[in-house]
């Protein structure tokens, strides 16, 4: 089928380059209007464009990508992709995302692969170009791309898949002239191809058995319009092919298809040249002019030299054969048809290879899958094993950690707890033996003082009436200095025992204090009245008061300052 028509839109945009207005662009600019209206004159641009100097990697690229639209016809599909590829290695060493330019190549490709039945390769190709495009800017080269796809599904005769693409196209408003005179002449294929059993035609409001002859009309409505002389000629095709196949009105055939073959001659489309004078050759054949069908199929062959499209030169050699066969040369014919026979052979064995590539590849790709899929299993089920281990491994090291702790402090509450019972025990017992000491102390005293009054009391018995009176006297006297002295020594050590370091620290500041004067302090330490002082001292108020007057100067204590509240930091 048409080939060249899969590449009409792709036209490179002007980058920014530091010659982006000047000479380089100009001509390139030029390239790409000849692309679509005269062969010679873009080859012409596109050699004026290489003997340039100082053209950056980019340009170079683009330049290559320019002559190879113009010339991939010409071109074996090895040559072509050869050439794609050797641009995209480069590109990818260029700095920058060069999403676009990229993507032109991959469509060109793609649809080259597409369009020559090899859709295992084609179809992933353009898919990969539309990824590449879906965030960029250029409207134009997406919905070209879109409808690339469209014509590689249609080669693989997947008709379904290709009619929902066009019409989800054509539904979009943004959509190009070009672009949707493309889409229309895609559409009239699709119905030429599959017919009306496969296809469900609810959507739409035209006949069936009219649309390739209506979408083709409207495909050329458009491109008169845009004066794109690619798609006319497509257009003209495709109407001469409708006519020539459908009706007996094999004269507008003619008319129409000889439109085709002298403007795809003239853009230099060399398949679509030679498909286009193969069915004009058989409008000739089916309207008697024998002649005429002759004469294109001998041009035809004189212009291959070797060159490739053995499946349309196929056609060529059949319309000969038909053709001699028509006029009683069956010598001619039976040439003809060896030809035939020979290209369908090839064709048949290159159809068995491509098969055998692309279910090979097909297998490998699955199974690459499947192992891809089986590997992710295991390695889901063992990251999911791992998981689990680790979880319960951390689970119990937590409840360890946890009962280890709770041991811990009830080991560390009963330690606690056997200290203070201890402790308290220990005081006790300190307190208890110092108690049963100043009690066994008190008792010797107590006794010692009073085996001295019993001493003294008998000897009162030889002493007279008044020398009596006086021994009586001292002996009280004696009996409460005695008792006074041993209360003084048990409030000391209970005063020290609860504040130890009071004398030491009150001595260290008031070196001078007499005995009395370290006991008031120790009074008012306690927080003692002076009554309760005086009280306990069996002094008077008085007294106290003046004693307190004066250690309040022998310690330079001022009046403002309570005297208690000062002991209070010894």
């Amino acid at each position: 089928m048409k080939l060249k028509f899969f590449f009409l839109f792709i036209i490179i945009p002007i980058f920014s380059y530091p010659q982006s207005k000047g000479e380089f662009e100009q001509i390139y600019s030029k390239g790409e209007e000849y692309l679509h209206i005269n062969y010679d004159s873009c080859i012409n641009c596109v050699l004026d464009l290489k003997r340039l100097t100082n053209k950056s990697e980019l340009q170079i690229i683009r330049i290559d990508l320019l002559d190879l639209q113009a010339n991939y016809q010409i071109l074996s599909i090895d040559s072509s992709q050869k050439i794609v590829n050797n641009c995209l290695k480069r590109l990818s060493k260029i700095e920058g995302d060069h999403h676009d330019l990229k993507a032109r190549l991959l469509i060109l490709i793609g649809a080259i692969n597409s369009a020559n039945s090899n859709v295992y390769e084609g179809i992933p190709q353009l898919m990969e170009a539309w990824t590449l495009l879906e965030n960029s800017e250029d409207n134009n080269l997406r919905e070209y791309c879109r409808i690339s796809i469209v014509e590689a599904h249609r080669v693989k005769k997947q008709f379904k898949i290709g009619f929902d693409l066009l019409y989800t196209t054509l539904k979009q408003p943004e959509l190009s002239d070009r672009n949707r005179a493309f889409a229309y002449s895609r559409l009239a294929a699709y119905y030429e191809e599959c017919g009306t059993g496969e296809v469900d035609f609810s959507n739409t409001s035209c006949n069936p058995l009219d649309s390739t002859l209506f979408y083709s009309e409207r495909s050329l409505e458009l491109a008169q319009k845009c004066d794109h002389r690619d798609l006319m000629a497509l257009a003209y095709n495709q109407i001469g092919h409708y006519i020539l196949h459908k009706t007996t009105k094999y004269d507008s055939a003619i008319v129409y298809l000889s439109k085709a073959v002298k403007i795809f001659k003239e853009l230099g489309y060399y398949a679509d040249y030679v498909n286009t004078s193969n069915n004009l050759s058989n409008a000739y054949l089916k309207k008697g002019d024998f002649t005429n069908a002759i004469l294109i199929g001998d041009q035809l062959l004189s212009e291959r030299q070797g060159k490739e499209y053995p499946q349309i030169y196929r056609k060529t050699y059949q319309f000969l054969s038909d053709s001699y066969d028509s006029i009683g040369n069956y010598k001619l014919s039976k040439k003809y048809f060896k030809q035939v026979y020979l290209i369908e052979k090839n064709l048949f064995k290159t159809y068995l290879n491509k098969e055998v590539t692309a279910l090979s590849t097909k297998y490998n790709y699955q199974l690459k899958e499947a192992q891809l899929s089986e590997e992710k299993q295991k390695s889901n089920y063992r990251l999911t094993l791992f998981l689990g281990i680790f979880i319960i491994i951390i689970t119990l090291l937590i409840i360890a950690i946890v009962i280890n702790r709770m041991r811990k402090m009830s080991f560390m509450q009963k330690q606690q707890q056997l200290k203070s019972k201890n402790a308290i025990l220990q005081n006790n017992i300190i307190h208890q033996n110092k108690t049963l000491t100043m009690n066994t102390l008190r008792f010797v005293k107590n006794n010692s003082l009073l085996n001295e009054i019993s001493q003294q009391v008998g000897a009162m018995e030889y002493l007279n009436k008044a020398d009596l009176k006086a021994a009586i006297q001292k002996l009280i006297s004696e009996i409460r200095v005695s008792k006074k002295q041993e209360i003084w020594k048990d409030f000391e050590k209970s005063f020290q025992e609860v504040h130890p370091d009071f004398y030491k620290n009150l001595t260290l500041k008031h070196s001078d204090l007499s005995a009395k004067e370290l006991r008031l302090s120790a009074f008012l330490k306690l927080n003692l009245t002076s009554k309760e002082i005086a009280v306990i001292n069996g002094n008077s108020l008085r007294t106290v008061e003046t004693a307190r007057h004066r250690l309040r100067k022998k310690i330079d204590v001022s009046e403002e300052t309570d005297l208690n509240s000062y002991f209070q930091q010894f």
